[in-house]
């Protein structure tokens, strides 16, 4: 629509057309019913406005492809860098980073409210919902007006990591002003090791720019995720959208655009899942029999000269 109007401007604009387009003045000719109605320009840069733009619901590539990729990446990277890290306080560092991003992955927090948990959500008995399966913890803050927290769940074995974090690896990123403190229920679980206070935001970017993602990706995928579940175990769009929003911790005066791009990412991955070329799959089959026929024969060639010697 935009390519259209504006070849409209430009056939005006070299006099090979007449009254096509106009800056609102649609009956400023007469009886002529064909003038497309444009608007002054927002900038300098522009000759009109275009309010007749037409926009698709599901248009172009999204942002967050290959977002999954590399935010596993990611994770084995921290991983690694944990396991290896030559100090306790390198090791508690990645061990630090790698919750952070665990916790937007797998329970869709907002980054605010990642790195804003306090310690008291973590002292004490969990609190387990009906499956045993997740725990309900609380924000200390969260996104919207007059909005201070809210409950969100995350995984059991999630809320066990960050528990085992705080009481083994947390004191090692304190600053040196404040060992020997005692931490107090309101502290930051995931601290800044320069403050001691929580991080922010900028800092968050930062730490995961190294590795290509945005940490809000992880709440991206998050999201996708639970409406494929809930797309597979038989619900409908409505009662996806709301299970979704709900679980986003979206306020009901939100136009429900985000929900609704999470929930189409997700259909487009489960069309994607099942609609592999029959080739493909035959090719990667022939490849994994040569696999096994390869390790098969290095088994037997081993067993002979296990048995030889």
């Amino acid at each position: 629509m935009g390519d259209f109007i504006s070849f409209l401007w430009w056939a005006e604009k070299k006099h090979y057309s007449h009254w096509l387009t106009g800056i609102n003045d649609r009956g400023a000719h007469g009886d002529n019913e064909f003038s497309v109605a444009l608007e002054p320009p927002k900038s300098k840069y522009q000759e009109y406005s275009n309010p007749h733009q037409l926009t698709t619901e599901d248009g172009g590539r999204r942002k967050s492809h290959g977002a999954k990729r590399r935010v596993n990446e990611a994770y084995s990277k921290l991983q690694v860098k944990k396991d290896s890290s030559a100090t306790p306080k390198e090791m508690a560092l990645h061990y630090r980073n790698l919750l952070i991003l665990r916790v937007m992955r797998e329970g869709a927090l907002r980054n605010t409210e990642d790195i804003t948990l306090e310690l008291s959500q973590f002292q004490g008995d969990p609190e387990y919902d009906t499956s045993g399966n997740k725990v309900w913890i609380k924000t200390s803050q969260t996104k919207g007006k007059n909005k201070a927290s809210r409950y969100v769940e995350i995984p059991t074995m999630l809320d066990k990591q960050i528990r085992r974090f705080i009481k083994m690896f947390r004191k090692q990123l304190l600053p040196k002003a404040m060992k020997g403190v005692k931490s107090l229920p309101t502290d930051p679980v995931f601290l800044s090791t320069k403050t001691g206070m929580a991080l922010n935001r900028t800092s968050v970017n930062g730490i995961f720019k190294e590795y290509g993602i945005n940490p809000h990706l992880g709440r991206m995928l998050s999201l996708s995720e639970m409406a494929q579940s809930l797309f597979k175990q038989g619900l409908g769009e409505g009662d996806i959208l709301l299970l979704l929003s709900e679980h986003a911790g979206h306020s009901e005066k939100s136009d429900g655009k985000t929900i609704r791009r999470h929930y189409l990412d997700a259909l487009r991955e489960l069309e994607a899942s099942i609609m592999d070329n029959p080739v493909t799959l035959r090719c990667e089959l022939k490849d994994a029999e040569s696999e096994i026929k390869r390790l098969t024969r290095e088994n037997e060639e081993l067993r002979v000269r296990l048995t030889e010697n």
